[in-house]
Order: structure tokens, then sequence, then C-alpha cells
């Protein structure tokens, strides 16, 4: 697999190609079908690749990376760059694969967006990662189990700091996978009500009104 690396010569980008392959992905400037891209500082603006991208930056504002996130970045790393991260970030987003067309149920299309989130599931408090996000839901990655039909409360993190905006939904469907340790659950989930309309600007789902702002509590 390959991962196109854009951004000025020097030791930051060594470090992000360094990262990327013991993550299993070869750095390279251009190919015809990636897996992934990542993005230095300076190469970091819109239009975006048609692939997972990630976002290597020294801006720690908040507007920067909510400008990113919602324009359609998979994932938004701040430097000095922790390595660990971004490797665990690149095998994640090298594995996404949008569904096939035709070979799915589902009438919204879905990006990949990895974020740290809180949720409350039937009195509990857990912390989860995004996976990816549409217009009506998400798919979270949680220590389970979780059951399908309970209803949660799901609050994203922008970083390191609770956003305090709480969005209401419900499991459609729950898969644990007993091959990593700790054991995870996938937890499908469907916004409820407002919180539908709320997720899909502050998340920047695939077609929908981005204006809002993921803002910690002042």
């Amino acid at each position: 697999m390959f991962a196109v690396v854009a951004g000025r010569p020097g030791v930051e980008r060594r470090r992000v190609e360094e990262a990327l392959r013991r993550a299993g992905l070869e750095p390279v400037g251009a190919h015809p079908s990636p897996s992934l891209a990542v993005l230095l500082e300076d190469a970091a603006h819109p239009p975006w690749p048609d692939v997972p991208t990630i976002v290597v930056s020294s801006k720690t504002d908040i507007d920067s990376f909510t400008n990113a996130i919602t324009s359609g970045v998979a994932a938004y790393l701040t430097t000095p760059l922790d390595a660990d991260d971004l490797v665990a970030a690149a095998r994640r987003l090298a594995r996404w694969k949008a569904p096939v067309p035709g070979t799915s149920t589902r009438t919204r299309s879905r990006r990949p967006l990895l974020l740290d989130v809180d949720l409350e599931i039937e009195g509990r408090r857990l912390r989860g990662h995004l996976v990816d996000v549409s217009a009506g839901g998400c798919r979270v990655e949680t220590a389970g189990p979780v059951s399908r039909g309970a209803a949660l409360r799901l609050t994203p993190r922008a970083l390191g700091t609770s956003t305090g905006i709480a969005l209401g939904g419900t499991v459609t469907r729950t898969r644990r996978d007993d091959t990593v340790r700790p054991p995870m659950c996938e937890v499908a989930v469907r916004f409820n009500g407002t919180s539908a309309l709320l997720a899909a600007r502050i998340f920047g789902a695939p077609g929908a009104d981005r204006r809002q702002a993921l803002r910690p509590p002042s």
C-alpha cells in the first residue's frame, strides 16, 4: 500500500515517512491509487485528495482544527508529532473502505473520520473512537459490550478537550472484535431528531451544511 506525502522536505517530513513505513505503507510523492494521503502544514489546504487524508500541523487553535475536519480531513494531528499516533491513524485509515455502489442499502454516503468521543450508554460512561460518519449516523469503536437498540449520548472531543456538544442516538448494530487486545466493539449509531442535523454540520458529513464549528465550552 502507498501513502502520498506532501510538504516541504525536512525533519518533520522524515518523521512522517518513517511512521508510515512502520504502519506498513510506502510513502511516495505521487501515486495513481494511494490508500492514504498525509499533508504537512504547508501543503494542507482544500481541495483535499480523494482518499482518506491526515493533516499534520503546528496549529493548535480550534478554528484550524474545525476547518480541516468539517471540510473533509479524516484526522488532524499536531506537532511535535507523536509517531505512534500517526502509525495508529494510518493503519486504521488505510483499511477503511467506502461501500461499493450497489452492495449496500445505505442511502447516505459516509466518509472516514478519526475523532475521540465520550459516550454515555445505559448509565455507563465510556471513551470511544469515531470511525466514520454520514449525514444521519456514525460508527464508533469502544470497549463493549453494547446492546443493540440502546440509547446513547455522544460528545465529540477536539484537541483533547470535550466540545460539550452532546448528540443523541440509537445503537442499530454492534460487532465485537476479539482479534485485538483489549477486545473492541464496533457500534453503528443512528442520530435522533435534531442531533442528526447538528451532527451533519459539526462532522462535515458528505453533502451537509458545514458551517457549524466544534467549539469547546467557554
